[in-house]
């Protein structure tokens, strides 16, 4: 609201007798401006507001898809523990299964050690056989490895070959159309020799009969 509409407000109220029209009109503007100034200011409050609460909303989900990574990481991270946690608990029931139960009191030392013996060999021999077939399988890795990489190298050289054939074949498509373009040419001006020659011969046709006809015109001048 500018000087005028302040000077207006305040003729307004320091006025008692009755308004102009001039200054009542003068009035009804400065109150339009004031209305006007409030609600672009409450607009621009709103819009703030709105604003602020989308960037809000943006930084909150973008936390949120990071709490969820982080979540499905520490899930299959607990996981994995669960399923060692598992093989660790089959590993010790196997191994009590094959030491027993030692309920029985009048049992020998010699006997437990024996039975301990035997079991400490098993489970060696088994570790051996399974380090035996590890190391098959690597070496079976290895292969297959090596295999998909001699299919990789004859794929990528076949497909070289095929791209220079096919450059090879455009090349000869390219040479057939200029052939068959020559061709066109060299029909379109043999048909134009061809025309010029008739155009010869009857020019020809023409001066013989100029020639005639000026012999005859100068044997009937003489």
């Amino acid at each position: 609201m500018g000087t005028a509409d302040v000077h207006t407000c305040y003729r307004h109220h320091s006025t008692e007798g009755t308004l102009t029209d001039g200054l009542r009109i003068r009035l009804l503007a400065a109150q339009r401006d004031m209305y006007i100034s409030g609600f672009v200011l409450f607009l621009f409050l709103l819009l703030r507001m709105v604003y602020t609460s989308i960037e809000t909303n943006i930084h909150l989900e973008k936390c949120l898809v990071a709490m969820k990574k982080q979540a499905e990481g520490a899930a299959a991270g607990f996981k994995q523990q669960l399923e060692e946690n598992e093989s660790i608990k089959k590993q010790l029931a196997k191994v009590h299964l094959l030491l027993g139960d030692n309920d029985g009191g009048d049992d020998d030392d010699k006997d437990d050690s024996k039975k301990k013996i035997n079991v400490l060999a098993k489970l060696v021999e088994e570790n051996a056989y399974l380090t035996t077939k590890l190391e098959t399988a690597k070496h079976e890795l290895k292969l297959a490895e090596n295999k998909v990489e001699i299919v990789k190298k004859q794929a990528e050289s076949q497909s070289s070959a095929f791209m220079k054939l096919m450059d090879e074949k455009s090349e000869a498509d390219k040479h057939v159309q200029q052939g068959k373009e020559q061709q066109k040419t060299i029909e379109t001006q043999t048909q134009e020799i061809k025309e010029l020659k008739s155009e010869r011969d009857s020019l020809k046709t023409q001066i013989q009969d100029y020639d005639f006809m000026f012999a005859e015109a100068k044997k009937k001048a003489e």
